[in-house]
């Protein structure tokens, strides 16, 4: 019964246009939740409690998952409830009760120029890891952008070259534009590759590179280049941290990333010695 609810609630995501890594994401946790309860004898959602909800959240951290993660899935366990209620499917919202932790507010991770050469190096022999790693070095786009990037909105015959970014979940649509070094990764792609699928990043067989493909083979990468407890995102990380220490203003950088609010760029600030940052320089170099 459980799984079945699950399947009508993965359903009612991709009706409302839920990005496919949120899905997945709720999907995996849910499973996880319904494989609990199972091994404790409970299939009927109407006999899950609260406290067995609370029980298997601290499995979970037993399994070694960070406060991060658990927070993630409460959301997605309270998500879940909530259509459940909305769609009669439980007598009792049980989820309500679940509080999120305190998550400790760790600065943002980004590379040194070392470490991005380091990983530009192992990656040139797969020109679509390159491509990718190169794209968000180059422009600071999310791994869920990536992934869902269409062929059609790769616009480098424009006076100025730029990727058109489709409005999703509840991120507004966006310019980015695109430095030299971007241009002639895109070019080179297209030299290589030719999606014949809406997607423009595809696996062998013309689907669409999900974002857990994404992130398993930038994580082997990273891990062949020696560089320890770093993830794709801190190639996202990598560029704003960059273009702060260019000049670029912290308005300009937001926008470019897709940031809703400056305060959340203003963060990378922080990160960077006043004194590395140019001054009046309107002549940003690539990564």
């Amino acid at each position: 019964m459980l799984n079945d609810l699950i399947n009508q609630f993965v359903d009612f995501l991709n009706s409302k246009n839920r990005s496919s890594s949120t899905i997945i994401a709720y999907r995996k946790d849910l499973e996880q939740l319904a494989d609990f309860c199972k091994g404790k004898g409970v299939t009927d959602i109407n006999l899950v409690t609260i406290d067995m909800l609370r029980d298997f959240l601290n499995s979970q951290r037993e399994l070694g998952f960070k406060e991060k993660t658990i927070s993630r899935k409460i959301n997605s366990i309270k998500t879940f409830y909530r259509f459940l209620s909305s769609e009669g499917k439980v007598k009792t919202n049980v989820a309500r009760e679940l509080e999120h932790p305190k998550i400790e507010n760790v600065p943002p991770h980004y590379l040194t120029k070392m470490e991005y050469m380091a990983l530009r190096d192992v990656s040139r022999r797969n020109i679509r890891n390159y491509t990718i790693i190169e794209l968000i070095l180059q422009t600071g786009l999310r791994i869920s952008e990536i992934a869902n990037l269409k062929t059609q909105n790769v616009k480098l015959k424009s006076s100025k070259p730029h990727l058109v970014i489709e409005p999703y979940e509840s991120n507004a649509g966006r310019k980015v534009y695109l430095n030299n070094t971007a241009i002639e990764a895109l070019e080179n792609y297209f030299k290589n590759y030719d999606p014949k699928t809406g997607f423009f990043f595809t696996t062998k067989t013309g689907k669409q590179l999900l974002v857990r493909n994404i992130r398993a083979s930038i994580s082997r990468l990273l891990e062949k280049a020696g560089i320890n407890n770093a993830t794709i995102n801190d190639l996202r990380n990598t560029y704003i941290v960059h273009y702060l220490k260019e000049g670029m203003p912290v308005d300009k950088v937001a926008k470019q990333v897709g940031h809703k609010r400056t305060s959340t760029t203003q963060r990378y600030v922080e990160l960077i010695d006043p004194k590395e940052i140019k001054k009046n320089n309107r002549r940003y170099e690539d990564l």
